[in-house]
C-alpha cells in the first residue's frame, strides 16, 4: 500500500507544484511527464494547456507592443480611460499638450488632468460627459476648453469610443 500511494501521490504532488508555478505566471517551466495513464493524461493536458497559455501570452504583449508603437507614433494625444474615468494609458503627445509626464497622469480622474472647464467655470462632466456617452450610447465627440496649469485656455475637439464600438469596427474591417 505504501508504495502503491508513493507512486500515485509523488507524480500528483509534481503535478500540483506544476500547476501552482503556471498560476503564479510561470509559463516557461513544462509540466512534468506523469506516470501510468490517468496521471500521464492529465500531465499531458496541463503541458498542452501551459503551451497555448504561452502562445497566448506572447500574441497578446506582441499586439500591445504593436498598439503601444502605433498610439506612441501618431501625432495626436492619446489616453485611455477605466470605468471610473481614471486614465490608464496616456501616449507623449497628449502627456505634452497637457504639460504632465504620462505616468504622473495614469491613475488620476481624467477631469482633473484636463482640467476641461465651461465658459462660465463649471466642469463639463458633471453633467455631459463624452466618456460616459461613449461607454452607454456607442461613441461622441465634444469641444471641451482646457484650462492648462499656467492658466491658458485651449480648446480641443475629444472624440470617445467604446472598446465594444472599436471592436465592431475591426470585426467589419477584417
Amino acid at each position: 500500500g505504501f508504495v502503491l500511494a508513493r507512486r500515485v501521490v509523488g507524480p500528483l504532488a509534481e503535478l500540483a507544484q506544476a500547476s501552482a508555478r503556471i498560476g503564479a505566471g510561470d509559463l516557461d517551466s513544462p509540466v512534468p511527464r506523469g506516470s501510468g495513464s490517468e496521471i500521464g493524461v492529465l500531465a499531458d493536458t496541463m503541458e498542452d494547456m501551459r503551451g497555448r497559455l504561452l502562445r497566448a501570452t506572447s500574441e497578446l504583449r506582441r499586439r500591445h507592443a504593436e498598439a503601444d508603437a502605433i498610439l506612441t507614433g501618431i501625432v495626436e494625444g492619446v489616453w485611455a480611460v477605466d470605468r471610473e474615468r481614471r486614465i490608464t494609458w496616456m501616449n507623449p503627445q497628449a502627456a505634452a499638450r497637457l504639460g504632465i509626464a504620462a505616468d504622473e497622469a495614469v491613475g488620476r480622474f481624467w477631469g482633473d488632468v484636463l482640467n476641461p472647464r465651461l465658459p462660465g467655470g463649471g466642469r463639463p462632466c458633471e453633467a455631459n460627459c463624452p466618456i460616459l456617452d461613449a461607454r452607454f450610447r456607442g461613441s461622441a465627440r465634444a469641444t471641451e476648453h482646457l484650462v492648462g496649469a499656467d492658466g491658458t485656455r485651449r480648446t480641443v475637439v475629444i472624440t470617445s469610443a467604446s472598446l465594444a464600438d472599436a471592436a465592431a469596427r475591426r470585426d467589419r474591417a477584417s
